[in-house]
């Protein structure tokens, strides 16, 4: 298992938060460190301003570390003088381009929708394979297992988002609060 898990904390969720700053912290995550995850998200979360929140993403596809390899390796021929702390957003980067399924994600904000919608929007794409459901902070993320002609989607559900490429799927969010 491979993947990249992202840690954000964003003027959206957080507006008229005192010393509040944006942050992101990106993480290539393996059957070997999968376990720390949530550790390094509380620790995200503890290093923001009290009552700040935050959301934790994951890539939804499979990705392809030789294809990322591949590329991480010609950036290096490319620019010999890159600073070695950038090689590492560098290979995040190509892990996020270097896919092996062409996975959908459809971002449903139910602030737009009801859920019965949601329903004949999931029923519309019934043919075409939908492979998760999740809840999101917002509404909806549904993920569909290959990409197909989305115009006639689109015109019926202008709100809904499509990510075809590149996206992350809503995994949760965390506020800091005031302990005594």
């Amino acid at each position: 298992m491979l993947k990249i898990v992202e840690f954000v904390s964003r003027h959206k969720d957080n507006q008229g938060l005192i010393d509040f700053k944006p942050r992101t912290r990106t993480l290539i995550v393996t059957d070997k460190n999968v376990h720390h995850v949530d550790d390094e998200f509380k620790a995200f979360v503890a290093q923001g301003v009290y009552y700040e929140t935050s959301r934790m993403y994951e890539t939804f596809k499979e990705l392809d570390p030789v294809g990322a390899n591949r590329a991480l390796v010609h950036f290096l021929i490319d620019n010999p003088d890159a600073q070695p702390d950038k090689v590492g957003s560098v290979l995040k980067s190509e892990l996020v381009k270097h896919t092996t399924t062409k996975h959908w994600l459809f971002d449903v904000d139910m602030q737009v929708r009801t859920k019965d919608e949601v329903v004949a929007f999931i029923n519309d794409l019934s043919d075409n394979a939908v492979i998760d459901v999740r809840d999101t902070k917002s509404g909806y993320a549904v993920v569909t297992e290959h990409g197909f002609d989305v115009r006639a989607l689109t015109e019926r559900y202008p709100d809904i988002e499509v990510k075809r490429t590149n996206g992350l799927l809503y995994v949760t969010s965390q506020t800091k609060v005031w302990s005594a």
